[in-house]
């Protein structure tokens, strides 16, 4: 599915799928609120057009850009950059194709049966597990052995795996709130340059946004002590993920969040998460 992906920094992103015309600006009314002074209150609209995707100006007073090219209506090609203001707009398609390689379903079928070595040397790959911390544990060993698998360096890797179960552990814990009938969709896929895991639950929805504030105006490792100390369970949340990987995406909802680690200096390319201008 086509999606608009809003650079927040250039390591978060909020994407939303662009399945209904989408209004862009800072008034009410928007489909996607931008807060920027620049930016009129319906400042610009994407949506379907046949198998085209369109973006069209809504008479906004200071423009919209699409690879620094001022439009007023454009159908969009993968990658186009989006600028309205001082935010940085991505339009791009479904990175992860809609079945995976191999799907593992542990919700029902005894872990002990399942092949170990082929879920380890498959390159995409979707677990489908119930919110129970105890089988969460034997999906991070498997994914410690994927990821070592991969291009990453056993650094890279390790540091996935962290905010692997940092992502987990949330959709667990607060997304699902440990009701064990409900399901965690975790999807792993790798390629040469990088891995990417998918993590969706069950529940409402993560404020990221207000977690991800509450994070900058304070020490990480302080909050989570005391978190830790009111009887909270989980890492460092949202500031620990965006440390150990290379971009952090969440979509419209809130109830997915996808962790990709690359390679080196691959993400580094201004090409693959252009920075916003704030």
């Amino acid at each position: 599915m086509a999606k608009l992906k809003i650079v927040l920094t250039n390591k978060l992103v909020e994407y939303y799928d662009i399945n209904r015309r989408l209004v862009l600006g800072r008034g009410k009314t928007a489909d996607i609120l931008l807060l920027d002074p620049a930016i009129s209150r319906e400042h610009t609209a994407v949506e379907k057009d046949g198998e085209d995707f369109v973006i069209l100006d809504l008479g906004s007073s200071n423009g919209t850009f699409v690879n620094d090219a001022q439009v007023t209506r454009q159908i969009l090609k993968e990658g186009d950059i989006i600028r309205v203001g001082t935010k940085v707009i991505i339009f791009t398609r479904e990175e992860l194709g809609p079945i995976a390689e191999l799907v593992v379903d542990v919700r029902s079928k005894p872990f002990e049966t399942m092949d170990a070595a082929a879920i380890i040397a498959c390159k995409d790959v979707q677990f489908l597990l119930p919110s129970v911390e105890e089988t969460a544990e034997k999906v991070y060993a498997l994914a410690k052995e994927m990821f070592k698998q991969s291009a990453l360096s056993d650094d890279e890797a390790d540091s996935l795996h962290t905010a692997l179960r940092e992502a987990v552990g949330n959709a667990i814990r607060h997304g699902n709130k440990h009701e064990s009938l409900k399901t965690v969709d975790l999807r792993c896929f790798r390629d040469d340059d990088k891995v990417v895991c998918a993590v969706r639950d069950e529940g409402p929805g993560f404020d990221y946004k207000k977690a991800l504030e509450k994070g900058k105006k304070g020490d990480a490792i302080s909050a989570a002590r005391e978190r830790y100390m009111a009887g909270g369970l989980g890492g460092l949340g949202i500031m620990l993920m965006i440390r150990c990987v290379d971009l952090v995406e969440y979509n419209e909802q809130g109830n997915q969040i996808i962790l990709t680690k690359c390679r080196g200096d691959f993400c580094k390319d201004e090409a693959f998460m252009p920075e916003s201008e704030e």
